[in-house]
């Protein structure tokens, strides 16, 4: 996957044929929204360093306990302090009890991430 803020260089015919020629997903962060392509900044750093993988299957057990540890349980002050997914049940649970209350721009950000 490659991904990337909406940056014009970024969004482009070319860009799109380059990640298609190589089977490469591209990504971009929904518009208005910068905290996406934060997330995605913050994995980047996290791999960085990381030389060398053995094979595509590290690289994924890897990758998904890193995802598995920032969803369930590294907490946010973004988020009152709790988990993202700790912050998405409350959100659905509000939601839930109280969908007058939400407009569909704040359903689509919180409940498809």
């Amino acid at each position: 996957m490659f991904h990337s803020d909406r940056s014009k260089e970024f969004d482009n015919a070319l860009i799109s044929s380059a990640l298609s020629t190589f089977g490469i997903q591209g990504s971009l962060s929904m518009k208005g929204c910068p905290y996406d392509n934060a997330v995605a900044e913050a994995v980047f750093k996290e791999f960085a360093n990381q030389v060398h993988f053995q094979n595509a299957e590290q690289l994924g057990r890897i990758l998904w306990d890193y995802v598995n540890w920032f969803n369930h349980h590294c907490i946010h002050g973004t988020l009152g302090y709790l988990t993202p997914v700790e912050a998405r049940q409350i959100i659905v649970v509000s939601f839930l009890l109280n969908p007058a209350s939400y407009t569909l721009v704040a359903i689509d950000v919180y409940l498809t991430g």
